[in-house]
């Protein structure tokens, strides 16, 4: 009784940690939970308006013609876009669901709080299925360590966007364990589109998009955020913390 294991999590730290840990040469990891939150400043009022909100998002792409991935919440919406799709949570980091079938997606969506958007690398989720279902005797229980691609600036008070930074992330349940630089300029030249927007209506600060390629290959950002993963202008970065795996009671 009171025992609590430790487990240890890759994660990528925020540039504003490492910056804050320069400059007071200490730094202590909030919690909320048991589990390490970002540390982030007070949101502006378009940051409060989409931020961490996959439909409010979609709708300000489509408001000012920004590359989005389309991203629907009821079923009629979903089957414009068709199978296969990934369910979300509308708001937050979680869990994507793989729905190949209108029951599934019509259940999802009716016990509200998701969203669903089409599924890109659908082939390389189904070869990963025929590797696994080809081993003899193995449960279906499974699950694919996905690879995005992301891109990260910063809009200063003078509405100058600082350099465009890009990298391969590998991740687990929307969080990301290790991320590679990749400085691709079709996906800085994505995000410089919507900074530019993003400015006009008075946004500063971090802005962070992430997406896939299509089966043509070209990158679609699926998701927007005013925090930044700290992508690093050299090589690949791999970060450890021991956080808490259970809490006592």
């Amino acid at each position: 009784p009171g025992a609590v294991w430790l487990e240890t999590r890759r994660v990528t730290v925020p540039s504003a940690w490492t910056r804050r840990f320069a400059a007071q040469g200490k730094w202590s990891a909030p919690r909320t939970g048991g589990a390490v939150m970002v540390l982030e400043d007070a949101p502006d009022g378009l940051a409060a308006t989409i931020d961490g909100d996959r439909l409010a998002v979609a709708a300000y792409a489509r408001r000012h013609d920004l590359p989005f991935l389309a991203t629907a919440a009821t079923v009629d919406e979903a089957a414009a876009l068709g199978l296969p799709l990934v369910g979300k949570p509308r708001r937050g980091d979680g869990p994507a669901h793989l729905f190949e079938d209108w029951r599934t997606v019509a259940a999802a969506l009716e016990a509200g709080g998701m969203v669903v958007q089409p599924l890109l690398g659908a082939d390389q989720i189904a070869a990963r299925r025929r590797a696994w279902a080809a081993r003899a005797g193995t449960p279906w229980l499974w699950v694919v360590e996905d690879t995005v691609e992301t891109a990260e600036a910063e809009a200063g008070p003078d509405g100058r966007l600082s350099p465009v930074r890009t990298a391969l992330c590998a991740q687990r349940g929307g969080q990301p364990f290790e991320i590679r630089p990749t400085r691709d300029p079709a996906i800085a030249a994505i995000l410089r589109r919507w900074a530019e927007t993003l400015i006009r209506d008075g946004r500063r600060g971090p802005l962070r998009l992430t997406g896939k390629r299509d089966a043509d290959g070209v990158w679609r950002p699926f998701s927007l955020a005013f925090r930044p993963l700290g992508i690093p202008a050299g090589g690949a970065v791999t970060y450890r913390l021991t956080v808490m795996a259970s809490t006592p009671r």
